[in-house]
């Protein structure tokens, strides 16, 4: 074997080894890329389930606002819708009386006996969380009556409005719920204030609800009655074209302060000003 000879079989044996790489890198090459395919398709099947997946949470979340609740708690029963600007709460409120008299006269009608006082279904709600409504029908007595029956538009905590028939804002002890005051009939004090009546009224809280205030025109009341010309009625209208406008206002400074001593104090001023 020649020189010659020799050094052609060496260069054919190294374009056979650089053929041989070249198409092992070639390969490898083709490799890496359909590996980077295959990682690009399964990242975009994992960012459509999780896309899916948002969508479903969305969907229940959206459906959990919807679906309306229903609770019962000391304060009722209450209908609400699942973002709560929309509730219904349907309560009542049954008082009675046993009145005994001492050396009863047969020919008074002051007799001893048993007093259904108060039997009242009670309906209070709110639209779109600023609209809240009560009505309060009451069925003890003689016949069937309307206690209260309002529509109160809260424009802000410090401007609302409200219209229909309501305790006027003068006693303060008439403003208490028949719920939680103290005894089942009114002080003498309450006899000679406006009660209930038919009317409008603007009122609202102050300074971090430190301040109230409540003003409005009514068709007029006497002392110690609801609304109608002549005391104890409740005849819904005005027997004559003039309005009484009563007012108060009244304040709790230390309201927020619950380390102070103080916090429950209160002092206000109210009157009304009109013919009855």
């Amino acid at each position: 074997m020649t020189l010659t000879t020799i050094f052609r079989s060496g260069l054919a044996a190294s374009v056979f080894i650089a053929a041989a790489t070249g198409v092992q890198a070639q390969t490898e090459t083709d490799e890496v890329q359909q590996l980077r395919e295959q990682i690009r398709a399964l990242d975009q099947k994992i960012r459509v389930l999780e896309r899916k997946t948002e969508l479903k949470d969305e969907e229940a979340a959206t459906a959990a606002k919807a679906a309306a609740k229903l609770t019962a708690t000391d304060r009722g029963f209450t209908i609400s819708s699942g973002d709560g600007a929309n509730t219904l709460r349907l309560r009542g409120l049954v008082q009675a009386d046993a009145r005994a008299f001492f050396n009863d006269d047969p020919a008074l009608t002051n007799n001893n006996t048993f007093l259904l006082r108060r039997a009242r279904l009670i309906f209070e709600g709110t639209f779109n969380k600023n609209v809240s409504f009560l009505l309060v029908p009451e069925f003890a007595g003689g016949s069937p009556s309307i206690v209260d029956a309002y529509v109160n538009y809260a424009l802000k905590p410090s401007l609302q409005f409200r219209i229909g028939r309501f305790r006027e804002p003068v006693g303060l002890e008439q403003l208490q719920s028949d719920a939680v005051a103290f005894f089942t009939e009114r002080s003498v004090v309450s006899q000679l204030l406006p009660n209930r009546d038919l009317g409008f009224q603007v009122g609202g809280d102050l300074f971090t609800n430190t301040l109230s205030y409540a003003v409005g025109i009514f068709n007029g009341v006497p002392d110690g009655s609801n609304n109608g010309a002549v005391a104890g009625t409740t005849v819904n209208a005005d027997s004559d074209n003039a309005k009484d406008v009563a007012g108060r206002v009244f304040a709790q400074p230390f309201k927020n302060n619950a380390d102070s001593a103080l916090k429950g104090l209160g002092f206000g001023i109210g009157a009304s000003y009109g013919r009855q």
